[in-house]
């Protein structure tokens, strides 16, 4: 007993222009959501740094409550930045002119980390001079008075 199977042309089925159709549109989608995803990816560790920075300013505060001046390192201090950070931190005391009875927060992004990338907003800095806190940042556009990679 021989079997046949017959092939009517109502039968479902994708042609070659079809499934390079799709791939074509995933295409289009992968090369505006992947730049799109890692500028987000940026934006988040350069927070993550942004908040590192901040409690660098309140443990100063909290050592400047407790002393005649500020800490001249984090180890003085006794800060321990995360281990998993993208940044390294470093703390200029007041006595590295021109801080005045103040100090600055230094996050740069380490070497390798893929925030390197970062070019626009690649160093972050909180100064305190003369009593006042400065959010500085590499960006261009930056002034003295407004720092682009700073939320506000």
């Amino acid at each position: 007993m021989q079997y046949r199977r017959s092939f009517s042309s109502s039968q479902a089925a994708f042609t070659l222009i079809e499934l390079m159709l799709v791939v074509a549109i995933l295409g289009i989608i992968a090369a505006v959501a992947i730049p799109s995803y890692q500028q987000h990816l940026m934006r988040s560790r350069r927070s993550d740094a942004q908040a590192v920075l901040a409690a660098i300013t309140q443990a100063q505060e909290g050592y400047r409550g407790n002393h005649a001046s500020y800490a001249d390192s984090l180890a003085a201090l006794g800060f321990s930045p995360p281990a998993n950070s993208n940044y390294e931190f470093t703390l200029l005391s007041n006595s590295e002119p021109p801080f005045e009875a103040g100090y600055q927060a230094i996050a740069k992004p380490k070497p390798g980390s893929p925030q390197m990338r970062d070019t626009p907003c690649l160093v972050l800095a909180i100064r305190l001079q003369s009593g006042q806190l400065v959010y500085a940042d590499t960006h261009p556009a930056s002034t003295s008075t407004h720092a682009v990679c700073w939320p506000k």
